[in-house]
């Protein structure tokens, strides 16, 4: 039983020392082995993550890209500002490219697609060159491609590398027709042959503009909704130099962004033939075709950007909300974080169809300004809508005159908005269903 039992403590001994020899000797000089395996079969060990200089020498044209300030250029073929994107995805397949065979030197290049190459690129460090590699063409069945090494070693390497080296010149430039932070535009003007606006960020982060004396106010998705349309707006094609000559004489409309950073934008758009259009930022050489997006900012005028809205109030201000329609009173009280019917023997209201009817009100919107004397405004008393703050403060106001029985519109007048205004009159129904929808449904037992 000793005997046993000391063989056992040897045996145990043992294979501990086994297993900290492997995790403390070999399983480390495997994995050496396994990274300098790794890193032989890669295309480059270098460090690419500083190359600030892409040159793709390709038969017909060279693309010449660099880091200028803190963006990417293309200095040629053609001046224009870089599509970073492209410009990654080469760096990134050949820093990945795997070597799948050495071919050792070769004497007929041509067989390979290398006389001459179709890409021979260089990656530079400035001022080092971290990179000289000639790419060729597919193998037989092209999953790789041949490349050769300054060495003259001819290599079999990932088949991404030709793809992101012999893109299209037009592929390498920037896709998007303007570039700017969204943040730093404090005004823009919107010219068009019918009318000029110029759209200005208030304190508050609104916009408004100055028109006939009047300031008014801007709709808070549609007039921001301009820039974010031209910011979104991607180039379809590059035209030639020889088939722009005039075709900003007459813009279609011109976008000036000023910022509160750098200089200001402008943007002009034309059209082109057919139903195309076209635009040019000041500044630059380049005239780009864009899609109809160009039309709708044309197509923008101070009626589809003012703001509509009949009724502005912060609903967190608002403790009372008093409707009177011609077969509806009522009237909702806030209580704490919900609203709530003034007398609690009425029963409770439903908090998400509330909050819904609170939205409801804030999203009504008039059809179009009425010339003064359409109606009278003390005369206006067939709906009445009151919100009201702490204190029967008045927060704002509704009042729309009786309509002609069968007109679908009548005659509004709002306390923060003005008036006279068109309203439709099922706008008035859906705002009185709303307030008789907020008692909960009833659930069955």
């Amino acid at each position: 039983m000793a005997f046993a039992s000391r063989s056992s403590r040897i045996l145990a001994l043992a294979a501990l020392a086994a297993v900290a020899f492997y995790a403390l000797v070999e399983r480390p000089r495997n994995r050496a082995r396994d990274r300098a395996a790794t890193e032989a079969a890669r295309l480059t060990s270098r460090d690419l993550s500083g190359v600030d200089h892409v040159i793709l020498a390709r038969p017909g044209s060279t693309v010449d890209l660099a880091i200028r300030g803190t963006h990417w250029e293309m200095l040629g073929p053609v001046h224009d500002n870089a599509e970073a994107s492209s410009v990654a995805q080469v760096i990134s397949t050949i820093h990945t490219a795997t070597v799948m065979r050495d071919l050792g030197p070769a004497t007929d290049l041509s067989r390979y697609g290398l006389d001459p190459p179709d890409a021979a690129v260089t990656l530079i460090e400035s001022p080092d060159t971290l990179l000289r590699v000639d790419v060729g063409s597919f193998s037989v069945d092209r999953s790789a491609v041949y490349a050769r090494r300054p060495d003259g070693h001819v290599l079999l390497i990932s088949a991404d590398v030709r793809h992101t080296t012999t893109l299209a010149v037009e592929d390498y430039r920037n896709r998007r027709v303007a570039t700017f932070d969204l943040s730093v535009v404090r005004a823009y003007t919107l010219q068009t042959p019918a009318e000029r606006m110029r759209w200005q960020r208030g304190p508050g982060g609104g916009w408004f503009t100055v028109a006939g004396g009047d300031t008014v106010r801007g709709d808070s998705v549609a007039v921001p909704a301009v820039l974010h349309r031209l910011r979104g707006m991607r180039v379809l094609g590059f035209v030639a130099d020889s088939d722009t000559a005039g075709a900003f004489d007459d813009p279609l409309a011109t976008l000036r962004i000023e910022r509160t950073e750098g200089p200001p934008l402008t943007v002009r758009f034309a059209r082109g033939p057919a139903a195309t259009y076209r635009a040019r930022v000041d500044g630059e050489d380049r005239v780009v075709e864009v899609d109809d997006d160009a039309a709708t900012i044309a197509s923008r005028t101070l009626s589809t950007l003012r703001d509509r809205r009949l009724l502005h109030f912060a609903p967190l201000s608002a403790v009372r909300i008093a409707l009177v329609a011609p077969d509806t009173s009522c009237a909702i009280v806030r209580a704490g974080d919900h609203w709530a019917l003034p007398n609690p023997a009425l029963g409770s209201i439903d908090p998400q169809r509330a909050a819904d009817f609170v939205r409801s009100l804030l999203a009504l919107q008039y059809r179009a300004r009425l010339p003064a004397g359409s109606a009278k405004e003390d005369e206006a008393n067939a709906f009445s809508l009151v919100v009201y703050a702490s204190g029967d403060t008045i927060l704002d106001e509704l009042h729309v005159a009786p309509p002609r029985p069968g007109a679908p519109s009548a005659v509004a007048f709002s306390s923060s908005a003005g008036g006279p205004y068109e309203i439709a009159v099922s706008d008035l129904d859906g705002i009185v269903g709303a307030l008789r929808r907020l008692r909960p449904v009833p659930t069955r037992p």
